[in-house]
C-alpha cells in the first residue's frame, strides 16, 4: 500500500516523517483531469492505516487500529489532503476506513460498528478543523453499513462528526435508505466476473456492465448508457418498472426508466413542477432507448402536457427521457 509515512516515526507521539512523490500512483493526474472536466468534489478513502498503527502489524489482512494511534491516524490523513491541495486539487471528503466488515489479502482494516464510533470521535474533529467532510464507513454489505450508520447516529458526538454515510452493495444490494438523515452515497460497485459480452441484456450481469480496451481502442458495453446528475424523487407506480430522475446543472430534467418485464408498458408520469419549460412554455424533449438493438438511440420526442408525461417502454429496455 502506498503511504505518505511508510515507516514508524517512533511511536504515536513522535514527530511525523511524511514523504510525497507528487504522483500517488497516478491518482494525482487522474484527479487533475477530473477537475479539468469540471469535477469539484473529491473523495479520498484510506483502505488501511500503515501496519505499525495496527494490531496485526501490516496494512493487509484486516487487523484494527490501535487505540493509542487513533488521533495520530487523523493527523496522518489530513496531510494527505494537504499534499493534494498543493497539486491544485482540493479533497472535500475524507474516509478513514474501507469495507471494515472484511479482512482481505490486500489493504484492509476492520472495525466493529462500536469501534467505528470511537474512531469517528477521535478522527472527526481533526478532519473537520481542516475544512473536510468526514465520511464513514464504506461497508462491503449495504445491510451491514446500516449497522454502522445506526451506531453512529445513536451516539450524538459521533453523529455530529460524520457528514456522509457510505456503503457498497457487493453482498446485499443498496435497495433501502441508510438509517440517517445525513447525505448517503453508494460509493463503490463493480459487477465482478471475467466474461466480456457487449449485449445489453446478457444473462451474465458482468457482461452488460463491463468495459474493455482491446488493441488500443475503447469498447463500451450497453449497460453504460444511463448517466445523469442530481437525483430527485421518482416512482414508476408500475410492477417491473424501475424509475430514477435527475436534474442536470444546465436545467435539463432526466428520467431513466428500466422495464424489467418482457411486455411493453405504457407509462403515464405526473411530473411535479415540470409542466412547463424554463421559459414558461410547454416542456418538450427527447426520448432515447437502450436495448438489444439500440444503444442510447433517439427514438422520438417527449412532451409534457398539464404536468403529465406519457411514454412507451418496450420490454427489457432502458428508456431515457430528457426534458428541456
Amino acid at each position: 500500500m502506498k503511504s505518505i509515512q511508510p515507516t514508524d516515526p517512533g511511536g504515536p507521539d513522535a514527530p511525523p516523517r511524511y514523504v510525497w512523490d507528487v504522483d500517488d500512483g497516478g491518482q494525482v493526474w487522474l484527479a487533475k483531469e477530473a477537475k479539468r472536466y469540471g469535477v469539484t468534489r473529491f473523495y479520498a478513502d484510506a483502505w488501511s492505516a500503515p501496519g505499525y498503527m495496527k494490531t496485526n502489524g501490516t496494512d493487509a489482512n484486516g487487523g484494527t487500529l490501535k487505540e493509542e494511534w487513533r488521533r495520530t491516524y487523523a493527523n496522518y490523513l489530513v496531510p494527505y489532503a494537504t499534499f493534494y491541495r498543493q497539486e491544485g486539487v482540493r479533497i472535500t471528503d475524507l474516509g478513514f476506513t474501507n469495507e471494515p466488515d472484511l479482512a482481505t489479502s490486500y489493504a484492509s482494516m476492520q472495525f466493529t460498528p462500536r469501534q467505528a464510533v470511537e474512531a469517528v470521535k477521535s478522527i472527526g474533529p481533526t478532519v473537520r478543523r481542516a475544512g473536510i467532510n468526514l465520511v464513514c464507513c464504506d461497508a462491503a454489505e449495504w445491510d451491514e453499513q446500516a449497522s454502522y450508520s445506526a451506531a453512529i447516529e445513536a451516539d450524538k458526538e459521533a453523529a455530529d462528526q460524520v457528514a456522509v454515510h457510505t456503503g457498497h452493495p457487493y453482498v446485499t444490494p443498496s435497495d433501502q435508505p441508510l438509517p440517517t438523515s445525513r447525505r448517503t452515497w453508494m460509493s463503490e460497485w463493480n459487477p465482478n466476473g471475467t466474461t466480456w459480452n457487449e449485449a445489453w441484456d446478457g444473462q451474465n450481469k458482468a457482461a452488460a456492465r463491463s468495459a474493455s480496451v482491446e488493441g488500443g481502442g475503447g469498447r463500451r458495453a450497453g449497460g453504460y448508457d444511463g448517466l445523469a446528475a442530481i437525483r430527485v424523487a421518482a416512482d414508476s407506480g408500475a410492477d417491473g418498472v424501475k424509475t430514477t430522475a435527475f436534474r442536470n446543472r444546465n436545467g435539463q430534467r432526466v428520467l431513466e426508466i428500466l422495464n424489467t418485464g418482457e411486455d411493453t408498458v405504457r407509462a403515464d408520469y405526473a411530473l411535479r413542477g415540470a409542466g412547463t419549460s424554463a421559459g414558461g412554455g410547454e416542456a418538450r424533449g427527447a426520448v432515447y432507448r437502450t436495448d438489444d438493438t439500440h444503444a442510447f438511440s433517439r427514438v422520438g420526442a417527449a412532451r409534457v402536457r398539464d404536468g403529465r408525461l406519457a411514454v412507451e417502454l418496450p420490454g427489457r429496455s432502458l428508456t431515457t427521457v430528457v426534458l428541456r
